[in-house]
């Protein structure tokens, strides 16, 4: 099956369902000529929102006729209630289940591994009355807001896990935590996701793992069995530009993994330094000096061998993680995922889920469209994308063929392509065949990973 193919697939799978999911969920409950089915009050939300701009409901009403409805501003607003959101979250989780993936991307260093995963979770803020919905964060965060989990493969772009949890629900109990992905696929996460459970499960099933180090929380053992002072060892490795050591990880299971260590600038030890003090004083306890001491390295822990990545490789590898807080920014920053300009609570929520919807279908534009040019733009390719939402709006109208539309879209993105960057490189350009070199610039590198 092409790319193309399955990206039609998909997009058909979503509008396909929605007039059955519309009765199931009491939001149709008779249906009337003229007048909005499951299907078409779908492709009104999540493709009139998709265009350019603030777009209000009497420009949503204009964008219904493509889709052969004729429907006030107002009656847009009114459908748009709790049975509405409720319709448009069964969408959305038939949407979780699409795979869309372009061909690899054509980079010798991801192309080692049979899946490069990086996961992280981004949450959404929602009206307080929202709460009973979706439970929010407690403390200082909001009172109702949810949170979805990603994980995406930075070979074929392609989504290989989406869920949606409440936003109260750490990261550490992510709902794809069981998930499975194969021998030789690398994951890459930040602390939130830090268990040293699940890395022995992937070390006995033969994925491998790329994290930060929870200094302070977690014991490492020689591989002779004997506890390790980090700090003290980085104190013998003081001047050198980089250290590695084989190590265990925890006092109770005992993970074999590489402890990855990197010397950063002066500036952003103090940094980080500054960062952790806010973050004692938040919780209203001292900060541990041995913390302080340690955040002039970049500690990683890994158990993907030394034969396949070198230490040098690995930073590269963590760098990528920031690919996905790109990708989130771009859903709430450019695509306006966060917003809606109802005042209505279930409004809102329906703007929130139809917008994600539209965030996920550009997504897979995207990738089919240019994901395996190194180079691309994320930004450029998302606006291109929403530019032509009319034209998606007629294919499920039934005025032309979905898969010419998308096949048209799909060869315009090769153009969106970023700028090469000499004083602070894009994530491709350190992912070249031969790596930039580590002595002299070491410390640049570890400067804009962990910042």
């Amino acid at each position: 099956m092409s790319t193309v193919t399955q990206l039609e697939a998909a997009v058909k799978t979503i509008f396909g369902r929605a007039d059955a999911l519309g009765r199931q969920t009491r939001f149709v409950q008779r249906a009337r000529a003229g007048k909005f089915t499951g299907r078409s009050f779908a492709a009104t939300l999540v493709l009139g929102l998709l265009q350019p701009g603030d777009v209000s409901l009497s420009t949503l009403a204009h964008f219904a006729t493509h889709l052969g409805v004729q429907v006030s501003p107002q009656a847009i607003d009114e459908r748009c209630g709790e049975a509405a959101a409720h319709f448009l979250q069964e969408l959305l989780n038939v949407a979780f289940s699409q795979v869309v993936a372009a061909d690899p991307v054509a980079i010798p260093l991801l192309r080692r591994f049979r899946e490069v995963i990086v996961e992280d979770s981004s949450t959404f803020a929602l009206p307080p009355q929202l709460q009973e919905e979706w439970e929010g964060c407690g403390g200082s965060g909001p009172l109702a807001a949810f949170k979805v989990q990603v994980r995406q493969d930075l070979l074929s772009g392609g989504f290989t896990g989406l869920a949606m949890q409440s936003g109260r629900t750490p990261d550490s109990r992510s709902a794809l935590k069981e998930q499975r992905r194969g021998a030789r696929s690398v994951r890459i996460a930040d602390l939130g996701y830090f268990d040293t459970a699940q890395f022995q499960q992937e070390t006995e099933a033969g994925e491998y793992f790329l994290t930060r180090y929870k200094a302070g929380n977690v014991q490492l053992f020689s591989v002779e069995g004997e506890r390790l002072d980090v700090l003290a060892l980085l104190r013998q490795h003081a001047g050198q530009a980089s250290y590695q050591a084989e190590v265990l990880v925890s006092a109770t299971r005992r993970v074999p993994a590489r402890l990855l260590a990197i010397p950063v600038p002066e500036e952003v030890a103090v940094k980080r330094q500054a960062a952790a003090i806010r973050k004692a004083q938040k919780h209203s306890r001292q900060v541990n000096p041995q913390l302080l001491e340690l955040a002039g390295w970049t500690l990683l822990l890994t158990n993907i061998p030394v034969e396949e990545v070198s230490l040098e490789e690995a930073l590269v590898l963590y760098r990528l993680r920031w690919q996905i807080e790109l990708l989130f920014k771009l859903w709430k920053h450019y695509e306006r995922a966060a917003t809606s300009r109802s005042q209505h609570p279930w409004h809102m929520l329906c703007d929130l889920y139809a917008k994600l919807l539209g965030c996920l279908i550009v997504h897979w534009v995207m990738i089919v469209g240019c994901w395996q040019i190194p180079s691309r733009s994320m930004v450029k390719a998302a606006q291109a994308i929403r530019t032509q939402a009319v034209l998606l709006a007629k294919a499920l109208g039934g005025k032309l063929s979905l898969r010419w539309v998308l096949r048209e879209i799909t060869q315009g993105l090769v153009g969106c392509r970023m700028n090469t960057r000499t004083t602070a490189p894009n994530a491709y350009q350190l992912m070249q065949p031969e790596p930039p070199p580590f002595s002299g610039g070491a410390r640049v590198l570890a400067t804009s990973v962990l910042t």
